[in-house]
C-alpha cells in the first residue's frame, strides 16, 4: 500500500493571550478531508498546547509532508507557543527557518495559520517548497474557513495552487472579506501549479489494476457458477428412473468439475489478488466500489465451499457419497437425498451478489 501523506497540525493556545476556536478548526478540516475523493491517502495528525521543543519532537517522530501551524502570530513576525506554564512563548522567524533547515525531511508544504505569519513564511520559503502565510491578523471564522477548504482541494488531487486558490474563493463564498490575507510563498524554481501531495496519476493505475483484477475474479466466479450449473444443476431434478447413460455421464460431468486443478484454483488464486490489491485503492473509487462486491461475492463463495478452512470441495468423502447416490439412488427417498444435496451445491454461488457485481463492473 502506498504511504500516506502526514499532515502534523500544531496547536497552541497559551492562556495569557486571546483564546481561539483551534478545536473547530480541526474539527473542519477532518470533516472536509474526510468528505474528498482521496481521504484515504492523507494521515491527519494533531499535537496540542504545543511547546518550542515538541517541534523537534514531532517531526522527527512522523517526518510530515505537510506541517501546519495553528495558533497566534506577533506583529513582530514571531509564532506564539507556549511555556510550561502555559504562558505565551514566541518563537523567532531565523529559529523557525533553521528548524525546517535541520528536518525538513519530507516536509513540501508548511502552513501558518496565525496573524502577521508572512515574515515566518517568508524566512521558511527559502528551505521549504511551498508555505504560506498571512500577511496580517485574520479572524477565525476565516482561518477555519480557509484551512478546511484548502485541505480538501488538497483531498481531491488538486495541486497546491489550485488548492490555495480554492481557500481564497471559500472565503468570498461565506462573505468573509479577508480572501487578501492568505499568501503563497515559493522557494526559488518552484511552481505550486505543479505541486501534487497526492499521486492521482498512481493512483489511478492502481485503481485501474484493480479493475482488472476485479473482472479476473468476476470472470472466474462465472466460470465456476456455469460449470455448477452444467454439472450439479440437472441432480436437482434427479429422478429414480434416470438411466445408467444418464447417472454415469452426469458422474463423469461432476469428477469434472471436482478436479482441483480446473476450476477452484482460479476463484481462490484471483480473489486473493484482488483482496491484495484493494489495500491499495481509495474506497470511494468507483474501481474499489466494483471491486468490494465483487470480493463479497468470491468470500462468501469461498467461504461456503470450505476453501478458507484449505478444505477443496467436493472432498473425496463428499464426492463419493454423491457418487454413490447417483450411480445407485432408485427410490424416491433416495432421490430426493440426491436433490437435496445437489440443491446446497448448486447455491453454493451467490447469484444475486454476482449480478450485483456484474452490474457494479458494467457487465450487463
Amino acid at each position: 500500500m502506498d504511504a500516506k501523506i502526514k499532515i502534523l497540525f500544531f496547536a497552541s493556545n497559551p492562556e495569557d493571550v486571546t483564546p481561539l476556536n483551534l478545536d473547530e478548526e480541526i474539527r473542519s478540516i477532518t470533516t472536509k478531508i474526510r468528505a474528498s475523493e482521496y481521504r484515504d491517502a492523507l494521515d491527519l495528525i494533531s499535537r496540542w498546547a504545543v511547546r518550542p521543543d515538541d517541534l523537534l519532537q514531532e517531526l522527527n517522530i512522523h517526518k510530515p509532508t505537510v506541517v501546519h501551524f495553528s495558533g497566534h502570530g506577533s506583529s513582530s513576525g514571531e509564532l506564539v507557543l507556549m511555556n510550561d506554564l502555559r504562558q505565551a512563548k514566541t518563537v523567532s522567524p531565523p529559529a523557525l527557518k533553521a528548524l525546517f533547515s535541520t528536518l525538513k525531511d519530507n516536509i513540501r508544504l508548511v502552513v501558518l495559520n496565525a496573524c502577521y505569519s508572512k515574515t515566518q513564511a517568508d524566512a521558511i520559503a527559502q528551505v521549504i517548497d511551498c508555505v504560506i502565510g498571512m500577511n496580517t491578523s485574520i479572524g477565525d471564522n476565516a482561518a477555519i474557513a480557509f484551512a478546511a477548504s484548502f485541505y480538501r482541494a488538497i483531498g481531491f488531487g488538486r495541486s497546491v495552487k489550485d488548492s490555495f486558490d480554492q481557500g481564497k474563493v471559500s472565503l468570498m463564498l461565506e462573505d468573509i472579506p479577508e480572501e487578501n490575507t492568505p499568501e503563497l510563498l515559493v522557494r526559488k524554481d518552484i511552481d505550486p501549479a505543479s505541486v501534487y501531495l497526492v499521486d492521482v496519476q498512481g493512483k489511478e493505475v492502481v485503481a485501474t489494476r484493480v479493475l482488472t483484477l476485479a473482472t479476473d475474479a468476476l470472470n472466474s466466479l462465472h466460470e465456476l457458477d456455469n460449470a455448477i450449473r452444467l454439472t450439479v444443476g440437472p441432480l436437482t431434478r434427479f429422478e429414480p428412473d434416470w438411466s445408467c447413460e444418464k447417472r454415469e455421464e452426469t458422474i463423469k460431468q461432476m469428477e469434472i468439475l471436482a478436479d482441483k486443478e480446473v476450476i477452484l484454483p482460479k476463484v481462490r488464486q484471483s480473489i486473493a489478488r484482488l483482496e491484495k490489491a484493494r489495500g491499495s485503492v481509495n474506497i470511494s473509487s468507483e474501481g474499489a466500489k466494483a471491486a468490494d462486491v465483487v470480493l463479497a461475492c468470491g468470500r462468501k463463495t469461498l467461504e461456503t465451499l470450505g476453501e478458507s478452512m484449505g478444505t477443496p470441495w467436493p472432498g473425496p468423502r463428499e464426492l463419493a457419497s454423491l457418487v454413490s447416490d447417483v450411480r445407485t439412488a432408485r427410490s424416491l427417498e433416495a432421490a430426493q437425498r440426491v436433490k437435496e444435496q445437489a440443491e446446497k451445491v448448486n447455491n453454493v454461488v451467490d447469484r444475486k451478489i454476482l449480478k450485483d457485481a456484474d452490474f457494479a463492473l458494467g457487465h450487463n
